[in-house]
């Protein structure tokens, strides 16, 4: 399939990844110190009564030799103020002498603070650094972390086939933003080749994990049969789920499917002689037909050609754009997963040479003009909406 030229759509670029720290169980972490010194287990008891004046008193000199348990609990005393006056520098300081000894969560945790320039001059590179180390120790929350800066290009060079990698590793051991941005990467082909059944798949593992935006986006798919088999009811369990979570547009599209069921005529008597024809005729009831979707724009030959009028988020300006019956039975408009959002796209008539759409392009009305519409073929239409 020919590669697909992206129309030129604008996604907000957030100011910063949505990253976490990773979380560190004092109880756990001092664990270890019961099978080993006294003063350790002595702090660590001190620490966990709330004796944070005793604590730093036993572990800050375990610390000072080299210890990462009691490195990682005295950064955390200055990370929150306990028993000493908060202080994000020292915290850090410590946190950096504990993370040299090859803990995961203490390296990641590290990377945020570099990232978000917290007790430390922000640094990308540095960021990028630590995660990388806790990412190559299989830790999720560095490799989706990573993903992002190449996603975004913050820090390292945008590479989405790198994106791509970080976050298949995390989206493998179950981390569920990891897992949503891999399906949206799928369902564009943005640093993967363009695969909406693996773009339902990761969608709906991150939708399984109860994220409302995953949840939307694979009710969409279900009910336009993208990367799956069309499935109205599996749709609107997907629109609810997510509704319930207070996502807007999934409660006006279970609005919208409700419309189209009360709305939709009732079948007609069929008979064996008298077969319901499978395509309805145009103007056959008097009044015209509304735009194609998806399956009208599958049946059309690849090598022949259409006009792309517009990309929105918005569904109903972009249905009203392409709804006018001077256009002709060739107009359309179908659906896609943008990198934050749902993607409407209209495209209008059918041409079997590009120098004919080009023709065509030119006569369109002034205000069709205004959307900058462009050729392109209807394979790479088809490659955006999946097979058929």
């Amino acid at each position: 399939m020919p590669q697909s030229r992206r129309p030129c759509t604008r996604v907000r670029l957030p100011a910063v990844p949505r990253l976490r720290y990773a979380s560190i169980a004092i109880a756990l972490i001092l664990a270890a110190g019961a099978l080993r010194a006294d003063p350790l287990e002595d702090g660590k008891n001190a620490y966990l009564a709330g004796d944070y004046g005793r604590a730093f008193e036993i572990l800050e000199p375990l610390a000072e030799q080299g210890d990462a348990d009691a490195q990682i609990t005295l950064g955390i005393m200055y990370d929150y103020g306990q028993g000493v006056p908060k202080d994000d520098a020292t915290a850090t300081q410590w946190y950096r002498k504990a993370a040299l000894h090859g803990i995961p969560t203490v390296q990641h945790n590290l990377g945020v603070k570099y990232f978000e320039g917290i007790g430390i001059e922000k640094d990308y590179a540095e960021a990028a650094r630590w995660w990388r180390m806790a990412a190559d120790l299989g830790f999720a929350e560095s490799q989706y972390s990573l993903g992002e800066m190449y996603a975004w290009g913050i820090g390292p060079a945008k590479d989405e086939e790198e994106a791509a990698r970080w976050y298949l590793a995390a989206a493998e051991q179950g981390h569920m933003l990891a897992q949503y941005r891999l399906g949206v990467l799928y369902a564009n082909g943005r640093g993967v080749p363009v695969d909406h059944v693996s773009a339902y798949r990761w969608l709906r593992a991150a939708a399984e994990q109860g994220m409302p935006q995953a949840q939307y986006q694979v009710g969409r798919l279900a009910e336009d049969g993208i990367g799956t088999a069309p499935d109205a009811d599996a749709a609107r369990r997907w629109y609810r789920l997510a509704a319930d979570q207070g996502h807007e547009k999934a409660a006006q599209r279970l609005e919208v499917v409700a419309r189209r069921e009360t709305t939709m005529p009732a079948p007609a008597a069929t008979s064996p002689d008298r077969p319901v024809a499978a395509t309805a005729v145009p103007g056959a009831t008097g009044q015209p037909l509304g735009p194609h979707r998806e399956a009208w724009i599958r049946e059309q030959a690849p090598d022949h050609y259409t006009l792309q009028l517009v990309t929105a988020s918005d569904e109903a300006s972009v249905a009203r754009l392409i709804d006018r019956p001077e256009f002709g039975p060739d107009r359309a408009y179908f659906s896609r997963v943008l990198a934050d959002r749902t993607g409407y796209t209209a495209i209008l008539g059918v041409y079997r040479s590009r120098q004919e759409a080009q023709q065509a392009l030119a006569s369109l009305p002034p205000d069709v003009q205004k959307t900058r519409p462009w050729v392109r073929s209807f394979a790479e239409v088809q490659a955006l909406i999946g097979g058929r």
